[in-house]
């Protein structure tokens, strides 16, 4: 699974698993973003847990609802899309 992590005024940087759970364990508390597609939740049968449910080709949308002091995790099945829509993110600032 491909997890990215973003801060708005910082470039984004990939996060492993297990990372996320030591830091979550700790107190942080992204919001989470998942651009995996309704079929790859069906097939995985993992429910995310996300705050929002965007395709990466739609995260548009979700940058009005930001702040940008909140930490973000983007993730999807492999990493690609989930760096796509971080990309996308940071362009719009």
């Amino acid at each position: 699974m491909g997890l990215f992590t973003n801060f708005f005024s910082k470039p984004f940087n990939s996060i492993d698993t297990k990372s996320v759970i030591e830091k979550k364990r700790v107190g942080w508390k992204p919001i989470i973003i998942d651009v995996r597609t309704d079929q790859e939740i069906r097939e995985t049968g993992v429910i995310s847990g996300c705050n929002i449910k965007k395709p990466h080709n739609a995260i548009e949308k979700v940058r009005k609802n930001l702040s940008n002091s909140s930490d973000l995790l983007i993730y999807c099945r492999s990493g690609a899309r989930s760096s796509v829509a971080c990309s996308k993110l940071v362009k719009l600032g």
